[in-house]
């Protein structure tokens, strides 16, 4: 890192002239590790029976190419020494089980054995608080657009420490907005958090194709601060007591002529039970995520996980292997 740093320092002049030739700078590449990915997921309301694992290889620091591990040995075991094992699919690099038993407060360990190294990694399942309710508010239209706001609200249970992950896709294509939570400051409480969206509106109202997406997906993490919520990409404050005003909304027919025609939205939002060790592992994660402004910053540590080497303890892997019980809410309206 030390070496990187020079050679950014002596490269800033240049970099601010007229120059126009490219520049490849000398990076070490240290020895290649493996990543893994075994992110176990119970899903209510379904089997959990079905579950994946993918394995990769760190490289390069200008190799764009993602490097899959092939023919490793996988398999969990739970404390009645149960084993499910993994086998690898058409897809290098995954691995695929169908016959996992998931359980809450039950502990599982991960093995991964490739190229003579044996990786092993312990976590307990742990169980998620389940939604009590779900409303939402939709805004006017303000040159040309709308806006929905979605709230989903849990009980978090007292007497013990609650981490959460939530994942909110939004009503339009693109990429889901993750939060990480903790109950400190709703700890036995009822606690919510919201969802904001907008869309743009077409002039032409009988014209589905004209209704482009305009998703600006974020979550509040700033949840019961002062008993009022604020999403930064929405005008409003949810606060609590707060009714649903459009609630019967939904009940209106499609084919009102004086309303104009309907069409079916949702947002899905995923609710994941997680262990403190995980979220610590995730907010480090984040940090150092948010960290990297530019290509010349590099991560300065290589965040470790749960998973260690019992064959060469200085060859540890990357990743982390976390077992987890989640809740999917599927939220359907109709906006006009």
């Amino acid at each position: 890192m030390k070496k990187i740093f020079f050679l950014v320092l002596l490269l800033t002049p240049i970099l601010f002239t007229n120059c126009t030739e490219p520049i490849d700078l000398e990076l070490d590449n240290d020895t290649p590790k493996l990543v893994v990915d075994a992110f176990i997921d119970w899903k209510k309301g379904t089997s959990g029976e079905i579950q994946v694992i993918n394995l990769t290889r760190t490289s390069a620091f200008y190799d764009k190419e993602i490097h899959a591990v092939s023919g490793a040995t996988v398999f969990i075991k739970n404390s009645l020494n149960e084993q499910f094992d993994f086998f690898e699919t058409e897809k290098k690099g995954k691995y695929l089980c169908t016959s996992f038993k998931p359980a809450t407060d039950e502990t599982y360990t991960l093995t991964v054995i490739n190229n003579g190294q044996t990786y092993v990694g312990t976590e307990t399942m742990t169980s998620v608080t389940p939604v009590t309710r779900v409303e939402r508010k939709t805004g006017p239209v303000e040159k040309e657009y709308a806006s929905v706001e979605v709230k989903a609200y849990f009980n978090d249970p007292k007497d013990v420490d609650n981490f959460y992950m939530l994942k909110v896709s939004p009503i339009h294509e693109g990429d889901p907005s993750f939060t990480l939570i903790s109950d400190e400051l709703f700890k036995g409480k009822e606690y919510f958090n919201i969802h904001s969206d907008s869309y743009y509106v077409s002039n032409d109202a009988g014209s589905k194709d004209k209704r482009k997406s305009e998703s600006s997906s974020k979550i509040s993490a700033d949840l019961f601060k002062n008993k009022k919520h604020f999403n930064k990409n929405s005008k409003k404050f949810f606060e609590d007591g707060d009714e649903d005003e459009n609630q019967d909304d939904e009940n209106q027919d499609d084919e009102d002529q004086n309303q104009g025609p309907f069409f079916s939205h949702k947002v899905t939002l995923t609710n994941t039970g997680i262990s403190e060790r995980y979220y610590n592992y995730l907010k480090k994660l984040q940090s150092i995520v948010d960290n990297i402004d530019d290509k010349f910053k590099a991560p300065s540590v290589r965040l470790k996980g749960n998973m260690k080497n019992i064959t060469e303890k200085g060859n540890y892997p990357l990743g982390y292997f976390s077992v987890n019980e989640s809740e999917e809410i599927v939220h359907e309206f109709n906006i006009e």
